[in-house]
């Protein structure tokens, strides 16, 4: 048996695959628990809770006998596939009731990004009334050489398959050939405009073809030729909602389930849905809402503004929703909700749509970058698929397997739910970021004067790495020319074009370290030589002081000799009591550290020693030892500190500066002891942060990084379990990069 192929069916539409193609309406128990459809469209069992579009129905199976295509037109939320499920269909099958009036074969496709296969797959879905995918296999692969071999491929598919008097092909959302361009394969879309026109304008059987489109891509159309004419000739633009069609919107579902309505309320809903472009949408999920509230409050008085309030009214019921669950999940759900959301929703320049359906294979391998697993991710769509929700596609109960189209339900929720849309501007600034890396490092490649990056834009490139959960998932979105991606194996190209622009950002950041750690050498050697250069001019004043002074001391002892011997010997004793002074004001400077005020204090005495009474050429060479030893300690403890301040592993080269500055003997040295202390007390967490940059590296197969992370990592750690471990995962690495 050949392999399932990549489809989705649409599950809104598999009641209509059934055996005999009757109308077969929810039963009462069905209907009972909520008669509004929420933000998804009505489906054709709920024909019998449609309403306020009356007469509408009618004019379209009336124009599409007449030109065998038609195109429902209309704004975002304006019904369009509704009022062809709910509406059209039924009335080809005779109104709201189960009788079979004419044998209609009812297929129904979503164009996606492979259109012609998705045709495939409901033509098969049509045929055999099955949505096993397995069993449809076969029948996919029989019917797809058939749509391919010719624009006539629609017509030949559809013979031999029943005896049906006329089929009815309904292409939804035919905005996604335009939306999703870039994804569908060269000549796919055109092929498949083809066999729909083709098929409708033949004349040899009864085939007809409805599109649903938003109105705002009709100028789209003219990118395949006959479809603008053929458009022209069939079209319906669906209109907005009176005054009293709003009316009938909200009481009739209420009168089938025979739930009692206050009819101020219906005045108020009637006043509020204005002109509101999202009227229809915000209206059905307020009423869902509204109804889901009364039941839960014992469905007694009518429904009223009290529930209709609780629930947030229609502009906030949408949005407040949403919240609930968002935060109805944990932490790490709630990041795996905002990761999905933003792959979900578009906000570049130009894109119409706004939503991005995205496969389960890409939001999958997207999830590992938090890092996140299939079921967990699995278990937040389901919280925002369930049945009384519907912000997500598929619908509950419809297996989530890697080729089917994750999707948000409508557009609205985009532009009421206020979270999502800060989610969506944060992901079009991380877009800005990444491309911005990336056309760095092809600017660099092809011409490397064009230099690495660096300054502010750096720093904000590498804050954005490392708070933004990214892997080549990710980043595929924004590599150029995208490619069709369905198996996970699609995504290599982009995974070795992710690793080169973070290698490039890698290393520009080292760049940017080593030229910091330069200009701080720098910047300490230009402050070491003018420190120099003010010490030796301060050596300098105090010699010609010095000097000075010994010639004052000269003259004056020369004068006192010739004076009197007497006067020599009373000079004698005040020239001892001069230098006894000296001395001691130079002992109180060494005390303070202030040696070169000693020095100059020695000198001073020195000089006027007549009688070498002291021993002052040992208190010399003492205090300029002291001296030498001071600004040996200073030069260290700065050498240390222009390294604590580059912090991560600079922090090893400052233990040591501060070390060494210890070991100088200086008195003083508590300061240096002080500052290791505060180092020591970091390499517990230092170990355990560059072990866990490592991990990361490996994870990402950088193992180079790896490899200088742990080695780090063991430099830093003082346990010897912990390095042990350490030198395991080097091991490891090692045998990795030998690989």
């Amino acid at each position: 048996m050949p392999e399932p192929p990549h489809f989705q069916l649409d599950e809104y539409y598999l009641d209509l695959q059934k055996q005999g193609q009757d109308m077969d309406i929810l039963d009462w128990e069905q209907t009972q628990q909520n008669p509004f459809p929420g933000l998804r469209p009505f489906r054709t069992r709920e024909a019998h809770l449609f309403f306020g579009r009356e007469g509408q129905a009618e004019e379209l199976v009336i124009r599409l006998m007449q030109t065998h295509f038609l195109g429902v037109l209309g704004n975002s939320g304006s019904g369009k596939s509704s009022l062809v499920r709910a509406g059209l269909i039924p009335a080809l099958h005779g109104g709201k009731k189960q009788d079979r009036v004419a044998d209609w074969r009812i297929v129904i496709c979503r164009p996606g990004n492979s259109p012609v296969q998705n045709l495939a797959a409901a033509l098969a879905g049509a045929h055999q009334r099955s949505t096993d995918r397995a069993a449809l296999a076969p029948e996919i692969g029989r019917l797809l050489p058939l749509l391919n071999n010719s624009s006539f491929g629609l017509l030949k598919a559809l013979q031999g398959a029943g005896a049906y008097d006329k089929t009815l092909i309904v292409a939804d959302q035919f905005e996604e050939l335009f939306r999703f361009g870039h994804e569908i394969p060269p000549g796919e879309a055109a092929h498949f405009v083809d066999l729909l026109l083709t098929a409708s304008q033949q004349q040899t059987a009864e085939i007809y073809v409805v599109l649903t489109m938003r109105s705002e891509f009709l100028g789209e159309c003219v990118r395949y030729r006959g479809l603008p004419e053929i458009i022209n000739q069939g079209q319906y633009l669906v209109p907005r909602l009176s005054g009293e069609n709003v009316r009938r919107a909200v009481a009739g579902p209420l009168g089938v389930v025979g739930a009692p309505l206050d009819p101020t309320l219906a005045n108020r809903l009637v006043r509020e849905v204005g002109d509101n472009m999202d009227q229809l949408p915000l209206l059905q999920h307020a009423l869902m809402r509204t109804y889901r509230h009364w039941q839960q409050g014992g469905a007694g008085a009518p429904i009223g503004h009290d529930d209709f309030e609780a629930v947030g009214q229609m502009t906030g019921a949408l949005g407040r929703h949403a919240e609930e669950r968002y935060q109805a999940l944990n932490d790490r759900e709630k990041a795996i909700a905002k990761l999905l959301f933003q792959r979900l929703t578009d906000r570049s320049a130009g894109d119409k749509g706004g939503r991005r359906p995205t496969r389960m294979v890409e939001i999958y391998g997207l999830a590992r970058a938090i890092p996140a697993g299939r079921e967990e991710v699995d278990r937040v769509i389901e919280q925002f698929r369930q049945i009384d929700t519907s912000f997500l596609m598929p619908p509950p109960g419809a297996p989530l397997q890697e080729e089917n189209m994750l999707d948000i339900s409508h557009e609205s929720l985009l532009r009421n739910w206020e979270r999502l849309d800060e989610w969506a501007l944060e992901e079009a600034d991380n877009a800005r970021q990444y491309q911005r890396l990336q056309q760095a490092r092809e600017d660099n490649e092809e011409d490397a004067r064009q230099g690495w990056i660096g300054g502010a834009r750096l720093e904000h490139l590498v804050e954005w790495r490392e708070k933004t959960p990214v892997n080549y998932f990710w980043a595929a979105r924004y590599h150029p020319q995208p490619a069709v991606r369905i198996r996970e194996a699609d995504w290599e190209p982009d995974r070795e074009l992710f690793e080169r622009n973070l290698a490039f950002l890698n290393a520009s950041q080292d760049r940017a370290e080593e030229e910091e750690r330069r200009r701080l050498e720098y910047e300490a050697q230009k402050l070491e030589l003018e420190r120099e250069k003010a010490v030796a001019e301060r050596e300098r004043e105090l010699r010609e002081k010095a000097e000075r002074s010994e010639r004052r001391a000269y003259v004056w002892a020369r004068a006192a000799i010739v004076a009197s011997i007497f006067s020599f010997l009373m000079g004698i004793l005040a020239t001892n009591y001069y230098i006894d002074s000296m001395v001691s004001n130079g002992k109180a400077f060494e005390n303070s550290e202030a040696y070169d005020k000693a020095t100059q204090a020695y000198h001073a005495a020195n000089s006027i020693d007549i009688l070498g009474r002291f021993d002052l050429e040992k208190l010399l060479d003492s205090v300029e030892a002291k001296l030498i030893q001071q600004k040996e300690y200073n030069r260290l403890v700065r050498q240390g500190d222009s390294s604590s301040n580059l912090g991560g592993h600079h922090l090893l080269n400052a233990l040591a500066c501060y070390r060494r500055a210890k070991d100088t003997g200086y008195p003083k040295n508590e300061n240096a002891a002080a500052k290791m202390a505060a180092i020591e007390a970091q390499r517990p967490t230092l170990a355990a942060t560059f072990s866990s940059d490592g991990d990361v590296y490996f994870e990402a197969e950088a193992y180079e990084l790896a490899l200088q992370s742990y080695e780090v990592a063991l430099q830093m750690s003082a346990d010897p379990a912990n390095q042990d471990y350490i030198r395991q995962k080097i091991e490891r690495t090692k045998s990795k990069m030998r690989q």
